[in-house]
């Protein structure tokens, strides 16, 4: 179910007033309450896929139970994910075409959460001692994160929920009116530019139009994936659960290694857990150590999506951050990183967003000598950039040292502003890019 649909609204209106109901007269029924509503919620997009959490959830109770090896159990999780995302990809390596299937909501970001349960639940004596009868559906299945994370770890969910007092209502307000305000003006805004340039090619469009298009791509996929996210700490908090920010303006960054302690937090420190420290990390020498950053941006590029442009991606990432390392890049000004870094980013979106064949007509000559496409209608992209710039200089929320939001007073002041201003300007809804992950 998307943020968007009316059929949200509906759930929202039953939801939590049944949940605030049991959390003030019953407590104890609040968590099997959030847990059941949550994997409704998954049911709803298709309910034959809801089987795929039933699976993971029994493995996780193996696991509990030492019925299952972590080996084992973590292939077992991860084996949907394979089989429906990356089955065709993997068959046409071998010459063999298989039609795509059709791709569960959230697969990519509840298999990676399970993930972490497991292995958590290994290393820790806490994490496994405090599973429950519904741990493993509430965490699979928690409708906010459900469609586009953030990631989860067992130290967000199980633990006992912010007493309602104490809960930050006006944060929760600025996270989920500002998150929408970015989808749905910003985010859809923007991607009407980038899917316009989509629709003409890259071969049909001038050096400039590509410009445009790449700063559209960037402003898309932040408003929109930012945005949800900031929804759903919104929401988490409203139901007591407080979740580490997934987002803290990435278009600040003044290097690539920034732009990733920024961006898409929950996976960046997932890799970091799970993939990047147990092959070595940094503890074998500098070649192992970039290798290392290498495999981790590969697949990191393959979990985007079972294709040319996201292994490219990645691969693209992996060798910055590797030339930031053998270099003295980050020895220069930070004003002078930051001219540098952000068109950098910026034009990695173009390998994200484009297909092969597009690509390779980038580096058609030509392009420089072609006129502006009056189709493409680029220049309207800045209104929204300036939309982003405004954000990322005056937040309407800032990250602690802990990684958690913190509402600033000036997002509490430009929110009926922000409101206003969604309903006047929304745009055409596009899908949520990452519901395809």
């Amino acid at each position: 179910m998307s943020f968007l649909e009316p059929a949200f609204v509906y759930f929202l209106l039953l939801f939590f007033p049944v949940y605030f109901l049991l959390n003030a007269t019953r407590p104890a029924s609040a968590d099997p309450f959030v847990a059941l509503a949550s994997f409704l919620f998954a049911a709803w997009y298709y309910p034959p896929f809801a089987a795929i959490i039933v699976l993971q959830m029994l493995v996780i109770h193996g696991a509990h139970a030492r019925r299952l090896g972590l080996p084992l159990a973590v292939t077992l999780v991860l084996l949907p994910l394979l089989v429906f995302k990356y089955s065709a990809f993997i068959a046409s390596g071998f010459g063999v075409a298989l039609p795509p299937l059709p791709l569960p909501l959230g697969i990519s970001f509840y298999s990676f959460t399970a993930v972490a349960v497991l292995v958590e639940m290994y290393r820790s004596h806490d994490v496994d001692a405090a599973y429950g009868p519904t741990s493993s559906l509430k965490i699979l299945t928690f409708w906010p994160h459900l469609a586009s994370g953030p990631i989860l770890r067992p130290k967000h969910l199980w633990q006992p929920y912010v007493p309602t007092r104490d809960r930050d209502l006006k944060l929760a307000l600025v996270l989920v009116i500002f998150g929408l305000f970015k989808k749905v003006v910003v985010a859809d805004g923007a991607g009407t530019v980038a899917g316009r340039a989509l629709e003409l090619g890259t071969a049909n469009l001038s050096l400039l139009d590509v410009a445009y298009a790449a700063v559209a791509m960037s402003i898309q996929i932040y408003g929109d994936f930012s945005g949800y996210s900031d929804m759903a700490l919104g929401f988490a908090i409203l139901i007591g659960v407080r979740l580490p920010a997934n987002f803290n303006y990435p278009y600040l960054a003044d290097s690539m290694r920034d732009f990733w302690r920024r961006w898409h937090i929950s996976l960046t420190t997932w890799f970091r857990d799970y993939v990047y420290v147990p092959l070595g990390g940094s503890r074998r020498g500098p070649l192992r150590t970039y290798g290392h950053v290498l495999i981790v941006f590969l697949i990191s590029g393959l979990w985007h999506g079972a294709a040319m442009n996201f292994l490219l991606w990645g691969l693209l990432h992996g060798v910055l951050l590797v030339i930031e390392n053998v270099t003295s890049f980050r020895s220069l000004p930070s004003a002078v990183r930051r001219t540098v870094v952000l068109p950098v980013i910026v034009a990695s979106w173009l390998v994200f967003f484009l297909d092969t064949e597009s690509l390779l007509a980038l580096l058609d000559p030509a392009l420089l000598g072609r006129a502006a496409n009056p189709d493409a209608f680029g220049p309207s992209v800045l209104l929204f950039a300036g939309l982003v710039l405004i954000e990322h200089l005056l937040p309407p929320y800032r990250v602690d040292h802990e990684g958690f939001p913190t509402v600033t007073r000036l997002g509490v002041l430009a929110t009926p502003v922000v409101l206003v201003a969604t309903t006047l300007f929304w745009s055409e809804p596009l899908p949520f890019i990452y519901f395809a992950f």
